[in-house]
């Protein structure tokens, strides 16, 4: 039984975009498919992809060709709506699909020119990948080149079927920003250069972190105290193997405030695929700012303090207990609202005497 289909000049709808589909024709026969100038290209003609060849899994030497020009990935992941997978960048390359021993098997060459990450821009990605025909994973190898021109190796696999995925990076000044999208219940923003070892694991919903990495011109901002820190120092990271629990932390660390004044500061966080965030921390500080927010942020207790002394900051995302021995400095102002009707609204503050 043969099945040939010609394909007449048509228009696509995906995501809300068009897509035009040249004059083509496709013959299906025996389990082979053969496909003859098939062209899907964008209105303006900036994305494109063309096929040509034939697939045959009992014979070797035919070969199934896609070329992919400037392909948006983040539209496509945004079509597949897999959350947990936010890459960007315009891809480019080929794609080949064929048989060896009668099994299926399949490789990419691209360039992704201007890769992102959950919205951050990592530089040029090249990567090669292959499928495993014993496994049926997609095996992953490459470089992402920033453009400060740093080379960050990547290597990983990832489970199409079991949607699962397993990325290391050796990375050389990588832009962490990235980490925002998982860290956004703590902090209000992490920026800076990490060097180092991490693996990126888990499945198409949940993924965790794993490794040590270098930040250099480290900045984090803790939502709840309205400040910004500074620091350079190594972040270790590790995951619990008996369970989904993970744990970022940090050792003795020397920490700036916008001011250029010290605290040296370890801490832990514990998550669960990063949700239900715990921490803690211990600090001392000189003049160190601890406190900076506004009345519309805090109408109950706002202004900037600064502290010398110790003490400890723990909690989860929805309490925090601060235990502190400090004495306040020169410029700490703040204001305290005790009407009625304000605390009722903010009943997560418990007073101690």
């Amino acid at each position: 039984l043969r099945i040939d289909i010609d394909i007449l000049p048509s228009e696509l709808i995906l995501n809300n975009a068009i897509w035009v589909m040249n004059k083509s024709h496709i013959a299906i026969e025996g389990g082979a498919y053969e496909v003859e100038n098939l062209l899907i290209h964008t209105e303006t003609g900036d994305q494109e992809v063309k096929v040509n060849g034939k697939f045959a899994p009992k014979n070797p030497h035919d070969i199934l060709k896609a070329e992919l020009k400037g392909i948006d990935l983040e539209y496509i992941f945004q079509t597949l709506a897999i959350d947990v997978l936010k890459f960007g960048g315009r891809a480019t390359g080929n794609a080949f699909v064929s048989s060896i021993e009668q099994k299926p098997y399949a490789n990419t060459r691209l360039e992704i020119a201007d890769f992102k990450f959950n919205g951050t821009d990592l530089g040029n990605l090249n990567i090669f990948s292959e499928l495993d025909e014993e496994t049926n994973l997609v095996m992953l190898e490459g470089k992402i080149l920033s453009k400060e021109n740093k080379v960050t190796t990547v290597n990983g696999s990832i489970d199409p079927v079991k949607q699962k995925l397993s990325i290391k990076f050796d990375a050389d000044s990588l832009d962490v920003s990235f980490l925002n999208a998982y860290t956004s219940s703590v902090f209000n923003k992490v920026q800076g250069r990490g060097t180092g070892n991490v693996h990126l694991h888990g499945n198409f919903s949940n993924v965790t972190v794993e490794g040590k990495a270098y930040i250099e011109r480290g900045l984090v901002g803790i939502s709840f105290l309205n400040t910004d820190y500074m620091f350079s120092d190594t972040i270790y990271m590790k995951m619990n193997p008996n369970s989904t629990i993970g744990l970022i932390y940090f050792n003795d660390v020397a920490f700036s405030d916008q001011h250029n004044n010290k605290a040296i500061i370890s801490g832990k966080v514990v998550h669960d695929y990063f949700r239900d965030f715990m921490y803690h921390v211990d600090l001392s500080a000189q003049n160190f700012m601890v406190y900076n927010a506004t009345e519309k942020q805090n109408p109950i207790f706002y202004g900037t303090v600064y502290g010398s002394g110790n003490g400890s900051i723990g909690g989860d995302e929805k309490a925090v207990d601060i235990r502190i021995s400090m004495r306040t400095e020169e410029n700490s102002l703040v204001r305290m609202n005790f009407m009625e009707d304000v605390i009722s609204e903010y009943s997560f503050i418990n007073y101690k005497d």
